[in-house]
């Protein structure tokens, strides 16, 4: 918290004192400790007025803070670490419990103010800054814990507060009753909803449930000073399946793990967990991509906004009891391997190097939607966001497998085979394969346990996922129970059958499943994702009908992106669009210079006018790779029975109304018990009296 620091008015029956911090960026509210701040801005002829008016509640106004207690305040609210958790845990106690006690004394203090309007002492002609040593602080000292230790942690679990649960909180989700979860923590923030810099409507947002996947995007939220605020509404504790006595929370009724039905396949599933920046297309199994503004906000997807993609119900996995076999297909002689010992999670983490990479995981069936306009297609209508670029944390598969190989490996074993522990209802596993060359060092495939800095999130893997960067996200396979080392590609129906693709001629009879190739790494793709609503508050550089537009690009295979062409007229002519990239270790470029990651690109285009006083016409993007690859032209070219793999031009309609006019119109109409209906058009009923316009 620097600079300036703006105002806030606070409120009668709280009392609590909120400033802004400079951008709007966190604001913070003054609660350190217990303590009360006052600001009185008073004089002796404002007194006497008020003492003259039958005792009118002298003015209280927010002043400046001085210079030392302002650098005093702000130390302590940045401090992020604990120096001594027991210390602290006791602190949090003490706090509930005199807290209760103030705010009773508050509350009772002001109706005595309004009541018999008592006067305030007034306190000299400058504005000045009254610190109240409250109670806290003493009993804060006798239990040993000094201010310097006094940083704020959200979400703990507090003992001494009562225990909600998922239905009770999901029932406050309007302006009148907004709650929230934060890990542990549930927090009424109704008073703050009018407060918040981003409006109460991006609060409401989260209303009713976790606010962790909107903090997880915002990263401005990961701060002292809006912990701070958070914990000033704490109310109590979330524990979805609560197994305590309901005397010890007498404001909910716990949910025993019992209750679970023990035959759905789905009863597993992080649905708390999952963002509502997603746009869902499935339930079951879980599917959803963000909305295309959101995608690309950011060069690193965020977590909560990561495309998710499940076949087949998430498995439950305990990591204190997971591991990963490795075998062969044909076995080996006992003689050429050493024992084949299985890989746990402390073996990952403990004994192999840890890597870390900036890879795209994009879904074969991105863009579905456009070919299925072409022709009807089975499938999940992916729009142009099952693509992200995270991440990535573990270790590599080489370093795993190499001292269980012979060497030579025999030329035999073509492929690497891998198993998940997620299983249909009817026993089917999920599995897929890679060919045996993408073992080499330079194609960096890992044994992820980290997903942007964090475990993998259970929707992406936990605990263990394999990532194939460059490669379908088919063959990324989440909860990797098994590693084969075979002869053969992988025999589920997802290497067999589902991700292939054929010509526009083909359909399910003619298809030849087993003549076609697997798919493997990824095609040249873009696809724009914002373009600017109007120009109406255009620079002086900026010219009629020029919008501004951005996207991603990406090609697999660890292909760079080379450029991407943007027309606003069909493709008669193009502008080369400025393109974000990160490079570096670790950063989207693997050894041997392959790239993995995407770009982000930016630039404006201007959109031809095809009717006079109107402005209609169309957007499109191509790319090009390092090797020249092109997108085509047209959805046409490339549709197949599977609806996968559909890289022509993306396109983006721009059509607005003359000049003055709103975009688009509402209209409404109504019919009655007779079915008498309303006319469309006013000139269908105009008359010279102007009388009956229905």
């Amino acid at each position: 918290m620097e600079g300036i620091l703006k105002k806030l008015q606070p409120t009668n029956a709280s009392r609590k004192w909120l400033w802004a911090g400079v951008g709007g960026i966190a604001i913070a509210m003054v609660i350190s400790r217990g303590r009360r701040l006052l600001f009185f801005t008073a004089d002796k002829e404002g007194s006497n007025n008020n003492n003259n008016n039958n005792n009118n509640n002298v003015t209280t106004q927010t002043a400046q803070l001085e210079g030392d207690l302002k650098d005093k305040f702000v130390k302590k609210i940045e401090k992020k670490t604990r120096k001594d958790p027991e210390k602290m845990q006791k602190r949090n106690e003490l706090a509930e419990e005199i807290s209760r006690s103030n705010a009773k004394q508050i509350k009772k203090q002001t109706k005595t103010e309004q009541k018999m309007g008592v006067e305030k002492k007034s306190i000299d002609e400058s504005s000045k800054v009254v610190e109240e040593d409250t109670i806290y602080e003493q009993k804060e000292r006798e239990n040993g814990i000094t201010p310097e230790e006094d940083t704020i942690i959200p979400g703990v679990f507090q003992k001494n507060l009562p225990t909600y649960t998922e239905e009770e909180i999901s029932k406050h989700t309007t302006l009148d009753s907004v709650w929230v979860i934060y890990k542990n923590g549930v927090y009424d923030v109704t008073e703050w909803a009018e407060l918040h810099p981003g409006g109460p409507e991006k609060l409401l947002l989260a209303a009713g449930a976790s606010i962790e996947p909107f903090w997880g995007f915002y990263q401005q939220h990961q701060d002292p000073e809006v912990y701070a605020i958070l914990e000033s509404y704490r109310i109590g504790n979330y524990n979805p399946l609560s197994t305590l006595d309901p005397t010890t929370s007498p404001h909910s009724t716990p949910t025993p793990l019992s209750s679970l039905n023990p035959l759905d396949p789905y009863k597993h599933e992080p649905n708390f967990e999952r963002s509502p920046l997603l746009v869902v297309h499935s339930a079951k199994p879980f599917n959803a991509e963000p909305q295309p503004h959101l995608l690309t906000t950011s060069y690193i997807t965020p977590n909560a906004t990561h495309y998710i993609r499940n076949h087949l119900p998430v498995p439950n996995i305990d990591p204190n009891h997971y591991s990963i076999t490795l075998t062969f297909d044909p076995p080996l002689p006992p003689s050429s391997s050493p024992p084949l010992r299985p890989i746990t999670l402390e073996n990952l983490r403990r004994n192999f190097p840890k890597h870390k990479i900036t890879a795209v995981i994009s879904c074969a069936g991105n863009r579905r939607s456009e070919l299925s306009k072409i022709s009807s297609i089975a499938g999940t209508p992916w729009k142009v966001c099952a693509i992200s670029n995270s991440m990535w944390g573990g270790a590599l598969l080489t370093d795993v497998l190499n001292p269980a190989l012979p060497n030579p490996l025999p030329k035999n074993y073509r492929h690497v085979q891998f198993i998940g522990h997620d299983t249909s209802p009817e026993g089917e596993i999920y599995a897929a394969s890679i060919p045996i060359e993408k073992l080499d060092p330079k194609e960096q495939v890992l044994l992820a346990y980290e997903m942007n800095g964090v475990d993998l999130p259970k929707d992406h893997g936990y605990p263990v996922r394999i990532v194939v960067p460059g490669t379908v996200g088919a063959r990324s396979v989440k909860w990797v129970k098994e590693i084969v080392i075979s002869e053969n590609e992988s025999k589920s129906r997802w290497q067999r059958k589902d991700y292939k693709s054929f010509n526009s001629s083909t359909d399910a009879n003619t298809a030849n499943w087993d003549g076609a190739e697997a798919i493997q790494e990824m095609n040249i793709n873009s696809a724009i994702t914002e373009v600017e609503k109007d120009n109406k508050n255009k620079g002086e550089d900026q010219i009629l009908n020029e919008r501004k537009v951005r996207g991603w690009a990406w090609s697999g295979g660890g292909r760079r992106v080379g450029r991407v062409d943007v027309s606003g007229d069909g493709g008669k002519t193009w502008r080369e669009m400025e393109m974000e990239r990160e490079e570096g270790e670790g950063k989207g470029v693997g050894e041997g210079g392959k790239v993995w990651s995407w770009v982000l690109w930016k630039g404006k285009v201007e959109v031809q006018e095809k009717e006079e006083g109107k402005e209609k016409g169309e957007i499109v993007v191509r790319a090009v790779d390092s090797s020249y690859n092109s997108q085509p032209e047209k959805g046409e070219h490339v549709w197949n029975i599977k609806g996968v793999m559909n890289n022509s031009w993306h396109r983006v309609e721009v059509q607005e109304k003359e000049e003055g006019k709103e975009k688009g119109e509402i209209v409404v109409r109504a019919v009655d018990s007779s079915y008498n209906s309303q006319p469309e058009k006013g000139e269908h009923v105009w008359n010279i009296k102007g009388v009956m316009n229905n």
